[in-house]
């Protein structure tokens, strides 16, 4: 039967395979459908269907049950007693749970739940033994129960936009296919006890984090996923982070997975009372702060450091919170992860006064805590996490839109590719800010082709290219490469400069609200400036390396009777020679050994900011047109173009092939040792590391073997470092070099390399 007849459950009908009431404005389900026995298929989709009778369990030759976009709030139990069912939509209702009797489904293959909002899955999920596809989708969920793990037919699991806690949500770095390995954690979670030296507790809010008693931190991460992670087979164990590995876990009898015991063994007790960190005195673990972030993800905290201390370990059944005395002024610290000695260092070059208290810049009163401008515009949370948060808070900010595609509003781009650039200014630059937020439909002149996505993507390839014509003197070259730009101080050529401008913001903007990538890449200056943040000398090295060595040399040096300088620099513009004073009556100021450092300032901030401060006010206001500053200010410059530009895939043979060595051969222990860390990162780590040394993300068309230095093409080096394996390695970006100590042993190598990845590209490490 295809459709209702005129009394359902009549003699016509009684014996029916197939019901279709989609759309027919139902508010219950009508009575005699319970009563078709020899049903297969209901599909009662799109109505207004607020309770399921427990009469459903009549049908128990039911196989197909699609009850989605109701508003149907609980399901009954007897929903378990349709054995034969092996479909479940449900998605688009307004449920807060599944009924308990759901792991008597034994033939469910596939289950959509999602849009809805469920807070909890009931451990008996693991009975539906077939299940193949759970659709989970925006909901409340923040765990899965540990009978999920025994899902071992499934292929296909989304739980975006979910509250999931920080240890599943490192899976979902894994691939399409991290349901498997997520699920085999669970296994291993239900049949591992938790290492004796950690305790499992809760906050305020009912999110689980763990106290590790040895080291007198915490952290939202259960540590036996790291234990699970270790045991993998090397070609799978290499895409899952160990960030935040705690230290020492593998140690004598952890080193391999604990014995089995019951769940119930677990100790779960409440948080501390306060959460407050008594300095001088007994001191308690913290419960972890969360960061500063979307509300439907909870970040990973980072490794707190502490002050040195020696600790006793725990008793292995300790059910009370543990303290320890304060040690005597000398004791040795304990042994601590590289991040978290970097993680102190970090809050103490910023005189954090809480540092001592292992909150590392996340106590609320500190002046540093959820301030990413003041801390390098790093957060400690992983790069993918944060973009994730980020594409979710951006989803949340497009309008609504209808379900016919032929419906939807559009903000429609008609363009002449021989006149790409004008008429893209005036197509965005006529839309109001709302008008901004919807899709692209782009239209290229006496061309057919319907704009599915692939023309957007060439139109963002296209005018992004266009932005950097010199023939509109927007922008120019760096002098350190050929291909990063940077703003154009004689940009005013054109009376309608900063208009353009404003075009160039929104077109940036635009990308990375629609999450499309551009083809055009900046100099790291350019953004910071984006992201508001402030710049120093150290920036001027990317502009004009020669530049950046003269001023350099003013500030190491005794310039007494050296050189004569005032207050003043020139601007050449169209043949003649401006005289730009850096302050009033700079002119007749001179530069002394007294004042230099302020002379230095001032005309730094005059090359990287000031002479272009109108275009680079333009172009943030074109770019928070659509992105709002505060969903951007957790990420630093470089990961910002990233965003923007997206990771190119990186040849490692070419990478390879393409390196040359100082005081190395390749042949050498730390240089091995090196390849095979980057062999085991991901993409966009290896991306990370590329930006690290070489100061962007882009590879040159050609590959590695066309990357251009400060003063022509220079190769990617690597260059032996005459320091101590506990230095990080150094980056030289102008010559495209490596200073890479000589490291001892893989695990050293990777643990330097991810604290690089980490903290590196903020400017943290080394002077």
């Amino acid at each position: 039967m295809g459709g209702s007849c005129c009394k359902i459950g009549c003699a016509s009908c009684v014996d029916a395979m197939q019901l279709d009431l989609f759309q027919q404005g139902l508010s219950e389900i009508p009575h005699g459908v319970y009563k078709i026995k020899s049903l297969r298929l209901l599909a009662l989709g799109a109505n207004k269907i607020s309770e399921v009778s427990p009469d459903i369990q009549n049908l128990h030759n039911l196989q197909t049950l699609l009850l989605w976009c109701n508003e149907i709030p609980r399901l009954p139990q007897e929903l378990g007693r349709l054995t034969q069912l092996r479909r479940l939509d449900l998605s688009k209702n307004r449920l807060d749970r599944l009924p308990a009797t759901i792991g008597n489904l034994v033939s469910l293959e596939n289950l959509d739940v999602s849009f809805n909002q469920i807070t909890e899955i009931p451990a008996s999920i693991g009975g539906c033994k077939n299940l193949r596809e759970v659709n989970m989708k925006r909901n409340a969920l923040t765990d899965l129960p540990e009978g999920f793990g025994d899902l071992v037919q499934l292929t296909e699991l989304n739980l975006e936009q979910n509250n999931i806690n920080p240890t599943l949500a490192r899976f979902f770095d894994f691939g399409d296919r991290y349901c498997v390995h997520l699920c085999a954690f669970l296994r291993f979670k239900k049949a591992t006890r938790l290492p004796a030296r950690f305790e499992q507790r809760q906050d305020r809010q009912a999110r689980v984090y763990y106290a590790d008693h040895e080291t007198q931190s915490t952290s939202w991460i259960d540590p036996r996923y790291f234990i699970f992670v270790r045991n993998l087979p090397f070609q799978e164990r290499r895409k899952f982070s160990l960030n935040g590995e705690p230290s020492n876990l593998f140690a004598s009898e952890e080193r391999a997975p604990a014995p089995v015991v019951p769940a119930s063994a677990t100790s779960v007790t409440a948080s501390s009372p306060d959460g407050v960190c008594h300095c001088g005195g007994p001191t308690k673990h913290p419960t972890p702060a969360p960061h500063a972030s979307t509300p439907r993800q909870h970040p990973t905290p980072a490794p707190h450091a502490s002050t040195p201390r020696q600790h006793p370990t725990p008793a292995p059944h300790a059910s009370t919170p543990r303290q320890h005395p304060t040690p005597a002024p000398h004791a040795s610290p304990p042994a601590r992860t590289l991040i978290s000695v970097l993680a102190h260092t970090w809050a103490q070059q910023r005189a954090c006064p809480y540092h001592l208290c292992a909150k590392c810049c996340r106590h609320v009163d500190c002046p540093l805590h959820g301030n990413p401008d003041l801390m390098g515009g790093a957060s400690l949370r992983s790069f993918t996490t944060r973009t994730e948060a980020l594409r979710q808070q951006l989803k949340a900010l497009h309008l609504p839109e209808p379900e016919t595609w032929k419906d939807k509003p559009r903000l429609r781009l008609s363009l002449k590719r021989t006149e790409l650039f004008e008429n893209s200014f005036r197509d965005v630059m006529r839309a109001n800010t709302e008008r901004l937020k919807l899709r692209l439909q782009v239209i290229f002149q006496g061309e057919e082709g319907l704009d599915y996505g692939g023309l957007t993507r060439e139109w963002f390839t296209l005018v992004s290219k266009e932005i950097t014509n010199p023939n509109y003197a927007l922008f120019t070259v760096s002098q350190v490469d050929d291909y990063t730009f940077r703003i154009n101080p004689l940009s005013s050529i054109n009376p309608e400069h900063l208009q353009y401008f404003r075009f160039v913001g929104r077109v940036l903007g635009k990308a990375l609200f629609d999450g499309f990538f551009i083809s055009c890449y900046f100099t790291p200056v350019f953004y910071k400036r984006l992201l508001g943040l402030p710049v120093s000398l150290t920036d001027m090295e990317a502009i004009d390396p020669e530049y950046y060595r003269s001023l350099k040399w003013i500030l190491e040096n005794d310039i007494t009777d050296t050189v004569e300088l005032a207050f003043t620099t020139e601007l050449e513009e169209f043949g003649t020679t401006r005289v730009i004073e850096l302050k009033p009556d700079g002119a007749q100021i001179p530069v002394t050994e007294e004042n230099k450092a302020e002379y230095v300032d001032l005309l730094t901030d005059h090359l990287l900011s000031r002479g272009t401060r109108e275009q680079m006010d333009a172009i943030v206001r074109g770019f928070h047109d659509l992105i709002p500053h505060d969903l951007v200010r957790s990420f630093n410059s470089a990961e910002l173009e990233l965003l923007l530009c997206g990771v190119h895939s990186i040849d490692v043979q070419d990478w390879k092939a393409n390196t040359e060595y100082r005081y190395y051969t390749p042949s050498t222990p730390a240089v091995q040792f090196f390849w095979q860390a980057v062999e085991r990162m991901t993409n966009d780590q290896r991306a990370k590391m590329v930006q690290f040394v070489t100061g962007t993300s882009k590879i040159p068309p050609g590959g590695f073997s066309f990357l251009v230095g400060s003063s022509g093409p220079r190769r990617f080096q690597i260059c032996k470092a005459h320091k101590s394996p506990e230095h990080l390695p150094v980056a030289h970006t102008c010559f495209n070099q490596l200073d890479l100590p000589e490291y001892r042993s893989l695990e050293e190598t990777e643990e330097r390399l991810q604290a690089v990845l980490e903290y590196g590209l903020t400017g943290f490490g080394e002077k």
